[in-house]
């Protein structure tokens, strides 16, 4: 009777047994339909088995098939047109192998839950369009004060004869001016470009110090692995104090916000700045750093700063001023490159198994609304407090100093 009721047995013999066991202990009479729910039993099983090699075999495939074939022709122009010594080609075939796995690791762990959540952050974008409110103040701050202090123009030019009429025009265009300067400097600085149309070593301190104060927030707009994926953990913490302040309990996107996500979130909050921090410190006590100053007073700090904020945001733009290719600044700062995106895109993907695994809540009286005015500027003010307590002291002994020096 169960081969009468297979199609095809040959796909099922080694589930035939295990049904014919299964009808013999319980007597049951034989019919097509539970026929067909034990081996839908069986195959589930059967995949549950499989574990964890079923499941990353499909990242596994599409890791293989964007990497094998480059690392293939490398291959093949290594032994024959372009041979390269033995042991670039070992270093070559490991970095393969663990960008290989490595991709398929991200691709899995994005399948799995950030993806799950990234629909729930896209439904909550487009129920409320405060997120864009939020990011749209800040750049809009920026971009005001970098366009005002490169008006302003430079006094040390003035002192010395340079009319400072069109503004600090040291390092620019003349076909730019000073309004699409300032405007390149802070969108490409708000995204993940690196790209330049002025010189940033010559801005002025405070307009300098705008590029500098977008990649160390490293939420506005962004790109790839910044941007909104950073903002999010910042609507956390803003969910977690208003609802220590008011008594709620934390939600964010339908889920309860607890100890373990606040941990991860402060985490994922604090690499970016000890980043920055711990390699200028670094580079400011050593003599491999402090041989690529070329500015000894408060420009060299902003300098510094610069080169580690550019790098742990995924940014690449700089203060060339820097003399910076030497195995001290091109090693640090690969650490602060790798790190700085790295550790918080595990920490992120931690969060959102965490929230993933929690049940929906349905929202109530007493829920924190998320998609108000008063919310966003809330959010607003713990990006900046939270900048503001991290960054000032640095910030004030590099750009704002130097201001305060030029305009005394």
């Amino acid at each position: 009777m169960i081969y009468w009721y297979c199609k095809d047995t040959s796909a099922y013999l080694p589930e035939i047994g295990q049904i014919r066991h299964f009808f013999k202990e319980r007597n049951g009479n034989l019919t097509r339909r539970t026929v067909q729910e034990e081996q839908a039993r069986l195959r589930k099983q059967r995949k549950k088995a499989q574990g964890f090699v079923s499941i990353f075999k499909k990242p596994l495939h599409e890791s293989l098939t964007s990497v094998l074939p480059i690392m293939l022709i490398v291959l093949a122009l290594g032994f024959t047109i372009a041979p390269v010594p033995n042991n670039a080609m070992v270093a070559f075939l490991l970095g393969g192998v663990m960008l290989i796995a490595g991709m398929g690791l991200f691709t899995l762990g994005s399948e799995m839950s950030m993806i799950p959540l990234g629909q729930a952050v896209g439904s909550e974008i487009t129920r409320s369009k405060n997120v864009w409110i939020i990011v749209g103040i800040i750049f809009l701050i920026g971009l005001s004060v970098c366009y005002w202090s490169e008006s302003q123009g430079n006094p040390a030019l003035q002192e010395i004869g340079v009319s400072q009429s069109m503004g600090s025009m040291e390092g620019k265009e003349v076909r730019f001016g000073i309004a699409q300067s300032a405007m390149f400097t802070t969108t490409t600085t708000s995204f993940t470009t690196g790209t330049v149309n002025n010189m940033h070593d010559t801005l002025t301190p405070l307009g300098g110090m705008i590029p500098l104060l977008h990649m160390m927030l490293n939420v506005v707009f962004g790109g790839k692995g910044v941007g909104l994926m950073n903002m999010i953990m910042y609507a956390i913490l803003a969910v977690f104090i208003c609802g220590l302040m008011i008594g709620r309990t934390p939600e964010y996107l339908g889920k309860k916000i607890e100890g373990r996500e606040m941990k991860l979130t402060a985490l994922c909050i604090i690499i970016h700045p000890f980043l920055i921090l711990f390699f200028s410190a670094l580079a400011v006590s050593t003599s491999g750093g402090l041989e690529g100053i070329t500015n000894p007073g408060f420009h060299g700090l902003s300098q510094v700063l610069y080169e580690y904020a550019s790098s742990a945001a995924n940014n690449g733009s700089g203060f060339e001023g820097l003399a910076d290719n030497s195995y001290f600044w091109n090693i640090t700062a690969g650490l602060a490159m790798f790190f700085g995106r790295y550790l918080s895109i595990v920490i992120q993907l931690a969060i959102a198994g965490s929230l993933m695994r929690k049940r929906f809540v349905n929202e109530t009286v007493g829920t924190l609304r998320t998609d108000t005015l008063s919310f966003a500027v809330i959010l607003v003010f713990v990006v900046y407090i939270f900048a503001a307590l991290t960054f000032f002291p640095a910030l004030a002994l590099g750009p704002i100093a130097e201001h305060l020096t030029l305009w005394a």
